[in-house]
């Protein structure tokens, strides 16, 4: 493929995330669907039963849903799939190893042999110190402590947001030249799409619902047929490697 098409192409699914996916969810009025005209919303009216996943995703209908997730999970663009990969992959390993740590530190430090001799009254033959001094010392104590594990939970919550851009950049590790990731990010995330929808993976088969989908999602990115695409090869590895990576789990 050709440099001048690649950029147009990049241009295309950029206009349709962040252009008509973005705006149309500022102006869409989601009591109907009379305004969502796109080949996809054609495609999606004729899906007879929508089982998504987790009810919450189509509160606003199906058509509002598929906006949202393409505004949100497609990336414009190699390098940016790369950086995101490095650093959430970096944040990902850091906050783990923390986490180990601060969990381990937090069951020693609020064992009861540990919290009595840190924090209890000092030997009598050392220092004198009043009741309110020994009070004010238990009570630092267990204030600091409830701190570091406040950091902890802090800590799970920072893990999960870099597991889930670890999850989003992994697509950068697909096939084919650079030139061609466009098309492996595209199917990747249409599939996970379908997958959400329905709550089953998307058949690899060229003749499928799930093919379909995917040409209508094209037509609606690619709007005047400039680019026509063959996706059959790369439905087939993206669907391969979604199922190769659930049997892991």
């Amino acid at each position: 493929m050709a440099e001048d098409e690649t950029t147009a192409i990049y241009a295309l699914i950029e206009n349709f995330t962040r252009e008509t996916c973005e705006t149309h969810l500022l102006n869409t009025n989601p009591e109907g669907d009379h305004d969502f005209s796109l080949p996809l919303d054609d495609f999606l009216r004729t899906v007879e039963k929508i089982s998504p996943k987790r009810p919450f995703f189509l509160e606003r209908g199906p058509h509002y849903y598929v906006r949202v997730y393409y505004n949100a999970y497609i990336l414009e663009k190699r390098e940016d799939a790369i950086r995101l990969a490095s650093i959430s992959s970096a944040m990902e390993s850091k906050t783990r190893r923390m986490m180990g740590s601060l969990e381990g530190f937090i069951q020693f430090a609020k064992a009861d042999q540990v919290a009595q001799t840190l924090a209890s009254r000092l030997p009598i033959s050392r220092f004198h110190e009043s009741e309110l001094e020994r009070t004010s010392r238990w009570k630092a104590y267990w204030k600091n402590i409830d701190v570091i594990e406040k950091a902890f939970w802090s800590m799970i919550a920072i893990h999960e947001i870099a597991r889930e851009k670890v999850k989003i950049s992994r697509v950068h590790t697909g096939p084919g030249t650079e030139k061609a990731y466009w098309k492996h990010d595209l199917v990747y995330w249409t599939a996970h799409l379908w997958s959400n929808l329905f709550g089953a993976f998307p058949s690899s088969a060229p003749d499928s619902r799930f093919a379909e989908f995917l040409e209508s999602v094209w037509a609606s990115i690619d709007q005047e047929n400039e680019h026509p695409q063959n996706w059959e090869r790369t439905i087939r590895h993206v669907v391969s490697g979604m199922k190769a990576s659930k049997s892991k789990t």
